[in-house]
């Protein structure tokens, strides 16, 4: 789900809605309805974003996923607000990189426990899961500045912890996480070792364009001052000096795949962009379950290991060899730049 909505409001969606205020309302409902959708976009976009989830404790826990060396993490803002999460570590967690993962607009980190299950597993990284304020626990309520506050206290959070090795912290976001994850890599760029984008769009002005056509009518400038939120990712990702993985589904129902496209044609043009760069396109991948793609982890672990120059052991470099021997040419569905 973005911006409380599945599919995009369509041509036959708008002439419905307008066939349904003519008939109750005339041809002023018609001449009205532009009016009332744009007044429903503008006061009630923070809700529309941030969805949220399951407010209080969380039910299921990492232990329950086999993930039995975590702790939980109260994390205060800048601002006093406190968030939670957990941080969820590898046997000797100091030698393993860590991630920082930014999740979606909707739901918390409780529902991303099989993803983080999966993620640890084929990485061998520490995990801090965060829930951004307003979300599960976490206290406050959700706006653009305020996740951005919640970002970038995690990220201190895991620099001064004695588990964590502050020299090889990476960040992973997911739509609304991506947003939220490039504008930290942005505003922290010696902090940050390395990001990961699935899945994420150029900005919100982006967004409720292809959400809702009928925005494209409005003049750019009168459509920028509606916006609550920006998230003007496409401007920050040309100041990232860091290696960056885009992972792309092209079946993507919720962010269309040429704004993912876009991004990383950005950070390419750059004068600073990474050699270590680069864009992985998942024929089959959607919005939500490009994770679940079987060559989705061999991705994630081959990079990994350049982006970080971390050793591993002999263990789990039989598991990570194993996963390179997949023949590429196989790899219909997928495509490396």
């Amino acid at each position: 789900m973005w911006l409380g909505v599945g599919p995009r409001m369509s041509v036959v969606t708008l002439s419905f809605i307008a066939f349904m205020a003519y008939r109750n309302f005339g041809w002023p409902g018609v001449l009205g309805m532009p009016c009332l959708l744009l007044a429903m976009l503008y006061f009630r976009q923070n809700s529309m974003l941030y969805i949220g989830g399951a407010k209080g404790p969380y039910m299921r826990l990492p232990s329950q996923f086999g993930m039995n060396i975590y702790e939980n993490a109260r994390i205060i803002c800048s601002d006093g607000v406190k968030i939670a999460g957990w941080l969820i570590k590898q046997p000797q967690s100091r030698s393993r990189p860590t991630i920082i993962m930014f999740h979606g607009n909707a739901g918390t980190i409780m529902d991303r426990l099989p993803n983080a299950q999966r993620m640890i597993n084929a990485t061998k990284c520490n995990l801090l899961m965060v829930d951004y304020r307003g979300y599960g626990p976490s206290e406050g309520e959700p706006t653009e500045e305020g996740l951005q506050r919640d970002a970038q206290a995690a990220l201190e959070w895991a620099i001064k912890h004695e588990d964590v090795d502050e020299d090889n912290i990476f960040l992973f976001g997911r739509s609304l996480g991506g947003a939220v994850a490039i504008w930290l890599a942005a505003e922290s760029p010696t902090k940050v070792k390395g990001l990961i984008v699935e899945n994420t769009f150029c900005g919100i002005r982006e967004m409720a364009s292809a959400l809702f056509p009928y925005l494209t009518l409005l003049p750019p400038a009168i459509l920028e001052m509606m916006l609550e939120n920006h998230w003007r990712s496409e401007e920050l990702i040309a100041r990232l000096p860091m290696p960056v993985l885009f992972l792309a589904g092209q079946l993507d129902e919720i962010v269309p795949a040429p704004q993912m496209d876009a991004l990383h044609a950005r950070l390419r043009e750059s004068e600073g962009s990474h050699p270590l760069t680069e864009i992985v396109r998942f024929a089959e991948g959607k919005h939500n379950e490009t994770w679940l793609l079987p060559d989705y982890d061999a991705h994630w672990t081959r990079w990994l290991r350049k982006a970080s120059g971390c050793a591993i052991s002999s263990e789990e470099q039989e598991v990570v060899e194993d996963k390179d021997k997949v023949d590429v040419s196989k790899w219909s569905n997928v495509e490396i730049r």
